[in-house]
């Protein structure tokens, strides 16, 4: 846990560009985790619902039951193959339209999603989140034109149960 000697004694900042991604325990019919540098992760965001006490004239709040989304989202670079992509969509495309309906097991479907920040060497983990049981709710628009230059990008916002900091 940090504390505020912790704080104190910060002195390199974090870099935002050294970080992965890995997907574990995906079953797609092999043991491998995807690690994968995507250009962006919008870290899922904790929020805790405000309860207001009056009292008179005055109001107290206090700390309520959780309000987080349990959504991450991952920002993609993709080949010229759409290998990324093309993965990502098969894994929706078997969570919505499974030849056998809701009989799927959950564990058919899910994976745990790992987000990890390097230090300045790039190879020592500085922090770790794991978001379990996640799944693709969606796969963000992919906009085409002759007008840019720019690689091929697409965003994944992924629904989970369970947040770990490690």
């Amino acid at each position: 846990m940090a504390t505020i000697q912790n704080v104190r004694a910060a002195n390199e900042p974090q870099r935002m560009y050294q970080w992965e991604v890995e997907i574990q325990g995906l079953s797609t019919g092999s043991e491998e985790s995807l690690i994968y540098h995507a250009q962006s992760v919008n870290l899922a965001e904790k929020s805790v619902e405000a309860i207001e006490i009056p009292y008179k004239s005055e109001r107290s709040f206090y700390a309520g039951r959780p309000t987080d989304s349990r959504n991450v989202t991952i920002n993609f670079w993709d080949d010229e193959s759409h290998t990324v992509y093309r993965f990502f969509e098969d894994w929706y495309d078997d969570l919505v339209a499974s030849p056998l309906g809701g009989s799927v097991p959950r564990t058919e479907m899910v994976a745990d999603i790992v987000v990890r920040t390097l230090n300045t060497d790039e190879e020592t983990v500085s922090a770790e989140w794991m978001y379990s049981y996640a799944f693709p709710i969606t796969i963000g628009e992919v906009s085409l034109d002759y007008t840019s230059n720019e690689v091929f990008t697409f965003e994944v916002t992924f629904q989970f149960d369970k947040r770990v900091r490690q």
